[in-house]
Order: structure tokens, then C-alpha cells, then sequence
């Protein structure tokens, strides 16, 4: 006769609740024995080896529901599985690694102004071309620029004046596709 583990030790082997081993029974993704004097659910090893798998597809964050009848799929519908998972988490990252090169940008521009004095602010090479206004007939446009959020920018007019201006950094090829005025344009000869 197999050996049998209960749920308990179950949970505790692969640190999960006993409430997600008794969903996941529930919904047909393992199938536990039943102790006839008290109903408890059982586990033999090969149970244990199906956990495993399901813990394995669960932690790529792959739906219970295309889980179901996973030892009834076909070798190459579990490799399309894997494929289409192994995609999405490519783009995931893609976008994980934009957000981290945007968060060191908005950190460099704050480690900046930390360790800038008020009244001295430094030459500096200005990384980008061009800036053109906030103000949109149609707000759904800004929705374009919400993805880059170092795109947004802030200009403080000279000390003549207490005007600050809000602006999208844009590429000067592309002024034609907005209507915003430009409110600002890097020249060759200007120090910055």
C-alpha cells in the first residue's frame, strides 16, 4: 500500500494554504483520497508529483482554468502552454525593464536637484530636442505620453518672471503630428 500524507503535511511541504490544496481539489487539478472514518483528504506520491506540476504552471501565473485536465494534454499542447507563457512573460519584462530605466531617470533628475544649490544650476547636456504644450483640445491625446513618464517635463521661465510652463518632450521630426504650440526648441547655439 502507498504511503499517504495528509493535507497538513501537504501544505507544509510546498508551503502552501491548506485552502488552495482543497480549491485546487475542488476544481479537479489533483484528486485526493478520502479517509473513510473522518473524510480527511489523503495524498499518495503520485498526488504529490501532480502538486508539484501545478505549483510549477501556477507560479507562471497560468489560469487554474487552462490548468484543468493537464495530465490529459498532449505533449505539444503542454509545449504551446509553455511557449505562449514564456512570451507573455518576455513582454512583461519589456515593460518591467522600461519602468526601471524610467524610475533611475526620475531618480538622476531628483539626485540632481538634491545635491544642486538653489542659485547654481549646472551646464548640462539637455537630452532632448524638443517640448510642446499640455494644453490638448482632447485630453485622450495625452494618453499617447502616459506610458513614458520622463516624457512630461516642467520649465521655469527666467527670473523676470514667476511662470511655469508644463510640456511633453516630443522629437522635432514629429511637431507636425500635434497641434500644441512648441513651447520650447533646443538651439545649437544656447548654453544650457
Amino acid at each position: 500500500m502507498k504511503k499517504m500524507y495528509t493535507i497538513g503535511q501537504v501544505s507544509e511541504l510546498f508551503d502552501l494554504p491548506k485552502s488552495t490544496i482543497r480549491y485546487w481539489d475542488e476544481q479537479g487539478l489533483i484528486r485526493s483520497s478520502r479517509q473513510e472514518e473522518n473524510d480527511y483528504r489523503l495524498f499518495d506520491i503520485d498526488d504529490i508529483f501532480m502538486l508539484y506540476d501545478i505549483v510549477f504552471y501556477r507560479k507562471l501565473d497560468i489560469p487554474i482554468k487552462q490548468m484543468k485536465n493537464l495530465y490529459g494534454k498532449t505533449l505539444t499542447e503542454l509545449y504551446e502552454t509553455l511557449d505562449e507563457t514564456e512570451r507573455r512573460i518576455h513582454k512583461e519584462l519589456v515593460v518591467m525593464k522600461q519602468k526601471q530605466k524610467e524610475i533611475r531617470a526620475r531618480k538622476k533628475q531628483l539626485k540632481l536637484m538634491i545635491d544642486t544649490n538653489e542659485e547654481e544650476f549646472p551646464v548640462e547636456e539637455i537630452p532632448f530636442d524638443c517640448m510642446i504644450s499640455t494644453e490638448f483640445e482632447d485630453i485622450v491625446e495625452i494618453k499617447k505620453f502616459l506610458p513614458n513618464y520622463s516624457s512630461f517635463g516642467m520649465m521655469s521661465m527666467p527670473a523676470s518672471s514667476s511662470q511655469t510652463m508644463y510640456g511633453f518632450f516630443i522629437d522635432p521630426s514629429e511637431v507636425h503630428l500635434f497641434t500644441q504650440d512648441v513651447i520650447w526648441e533646443k538651439k545649437d547655439t544656447a548654453v544650457y
